[in-house]
């Protein structure tokens, strides 16, 4: 028997579209990483009395637990986690010269930036986030620590260095032959492009005067050749109808981050009316503009923050908890051109998963024997739902990224 290859059989939900949760009690065979077979729990006892998987440890779920694929988050910032919860009653211009810049330039010390992402990778593994998107800060050797991190615990990243040539009150900026030099050396190593757009008015008034030239400010990006369908821009909360139509043209997508863009104050991001241009959207937590590193946490103002647009007049704006969960797993994926490998159970993908018990002992979550009336079709469903409104790390007992065990409480 090798721990390369597992059966998991129980509980298993997983997203095939924006409207399709597929949930129900079955198995799924992993060797080497990658899924390879899957099907019903009566297929799984006629394989195993015929000894196919007798090389294969098998893992059999309890009645509260089940497997769904590992979170993804399209847009987080690495080097800000030391100030989460710090300076979230200002809006985001002001926040950024008292808070942000001056904790970023602390990553020129490379040691201070191997201790710091060592904590952040392992926080957000912990947190159920098997895929990050993440921001470095200006220095290549401090971001190439954060790379280190990422292969050090198995997690699966796309990281990028920050460019920034406009001078700021905290000096923290780079010339521009010194910037094009850096991000040549970085690219080098690892190759990911990512910003940010429309976050905020003021921001927005700040880009269009210094490009005079161009009408939006996704025309900046796009007169730059940045917009392709390798990029992802974060925010997009005040989108005009030209740039919903450039960014589906280009095939961009977006990262919506619900909870630094009620923080800072920059707005509520319309997110239904992005998914209804047909642009692919994933969920960001854009710490520490975002007060929270966990996805659930995402997935829960993503509703919130969606009903308070349609309570305000905008009809059918609400997501629900199914499309808000798929927008953390396979729509994330898309996002980051990553569900040909993650995002939910295909054979042929990566087996990134989290194994969550609802009613773990020291959880939040309590059961009520006899409570709810259900059919077995309904329990698994409001197991996941439970998770979903109420859950956190507690309850996610274990991680597997590409088949490797990353996080394990059992």
């Amino acid at each position: 028997m090798t721990s390369k290859n597992i059966v998991f059989v129980g509980i298993i939900a997983s997203s095939s579209s924006l409207n399709k949760l597929d949930i129900n009690s079955g198995y799924i065979a992993v060797q080497h990483g990658k899924i390879v077979k899957k099907g019903s729990t009566d297929e799984f006892v006629k394989s195993e009395k015929a000894g196919e998987f007798s090389s294969y440890k098998v893992m059999k779920l309890s009645r509260n637990q089940f497997i769904i694929p590992g979170f993804v988050d399209c847009h987080t910032h690495a080097p800000q986690f030391p100030n989460i919860g710090l300076g979230l009653d200002r809006p985001l211009l002001e926040w950024l010269a008292k808070y942000t810049f001056p904790l970023e330039k602390k990553y020129s010390d490379t040691e201070f930036a191997a201790k710091v992402y060592d904590q952040v990778v392992q926080r957000l593994l912990t947190n159920g986030t098997t895929t990050a998107c993440y921001f470095g800060s200006l220095h290549v050797e401090g971001t190439l620590e954060l790379v280190k991190s990422a292969i050090k615990h198995h997690q699966r990243a796309l990281i990028g260095k920050v460019s920034m040539n406009q001078e700021n009150d905290a000096g923290y900026y780079n010339e521009t032959k010194k910037e094009l030099a850096d991000v040549e050396e970085f690219i080098k190593t690892v190759i990911s492009y990512q910003s940010h757009i429309s976050e905020n008015l003021s921001e927005i008034e700040y880009v269009l005067q210094t490009n005079p030239k161009c009408r939006t400010y996704g025309d900046v990006y796009d007169e730059s050749g940045i917009f392709t369908d390798k990029c992802i821009m974060a925010h997009a909360v005040h989108l005009t109808d030209e740039e919903l139509t450039l960014l589906l043209s280009r095939g961009v997508s977006v990262a919506h981050c619900p909870a630094s863009n009620t923080r800072l104050k920059s707005g509520l991001c319309p997110v239904r009316r992005i998914i209804n241009a047909n642009i692919t959207v994933g969920l960001g937590t854009d710490v520490s503009g975002g007060d929270n590193a966990s996805i659930l946490d995402a997935i829960r103002r993503t509703m919130d923050i969606s009903m308070c647009l349609e309570m305000q007049g905008s009809p059918n704006y609400a997501l629900n908890w199914k499309e808000a969960f798929y927008l953390a797993t396979l729509g994330g994926a898309k996002a980051l051109n990553l569900d040909h490998k993650v995002g939910n159970f295909d054979v042929g993908k990566d087996f990134d998963a989290l194994l969550v018990d609802v009613y773990l002992k020291g959880s939040q979550i309590d059961e009520y024997e006899g409570a709810l009336p259900t059919t077995s079709e309904e329990y698994v469903v409001d197991l996941l739902q439970k998770f979903i409104f109420l859950g956190d790390d507690r309850n996610i007992v274990q991680v597997y990224v590409k088949g490797e065990l990353v996080k394990n409480l059992l």
